[in-house]
């Protein structure tokens, strides 16, 4: 009558809230009706604590899974470390990035007052050229009533006196 009970499929154990890896026989775990303490023995398994499970050789892992377990978790271990590498690297792209973004404003605020300074000379040129147009226009004008009155080369000659 105190016999483990045999269940189909792994079971969640309530007061430990693991899954039990030997497929629901539940004897071995203290929260089991009739379960031994793991000092009295309980059919060949080895117990740790009310946390872990427990080990039995019918249940153990094969070689070749144990490999691939071990291949995984040094495969993890390298992503990890590959992570974390990736991830200081990339913050000191990111801290770069903004020191190249600082300077690039300054660059662009240089190159805008720049672009001001350019605009205020080709005004004055642009004033400066305006200015000789209309001093040459002056000049121009007085130069045709210079040619229309016709004065002489020579200065007339006054009568003596």
């Amino acid at each position: 009558m105190n016999e483990p009970t045999k269940r189909s499929g792994p079971r969640r154990d309530m007061n430990v809230g693991m899954v039990d890896p030997t497929g629901g026989n539940v004897a071995h775990l203290p929260s089991a009706p009739g379960a031994q303490p793991p000092d009295q023995g309980s059919g060949g398994r080895r117990t740790r604590d009310a946390f872990s499970y427990t080990e039995n050789p019918e249940n153990a892992l094969p070689q070749d899974g144990a490999d691939r377990v071990r291949r995984g978790l040094e495969l993890y271990e390298r992503q990890k470390a590959e992570n974390d590498r990736l991830a200081a690297e990339l913050l000191v792209l990111q801290r770069r990035l903004k020191i190249l973004e600082v300077e690039c404003s300054a660059w662009e605020s240089r190159c805008t007052g720049m672009e001001g300074d350019v605009q205020r000379s080709r005004h004055e040129r642009d004033q400066a050229v305006g200015e000789r147009a209309i001093w040459e226009a002056l000049f121009a004008g007085i130069r045709a009533q210079l040619d229309t009155f016709n004065p002489p080369s020579q200065p007339l000659a006054l009568p003596k006196r």
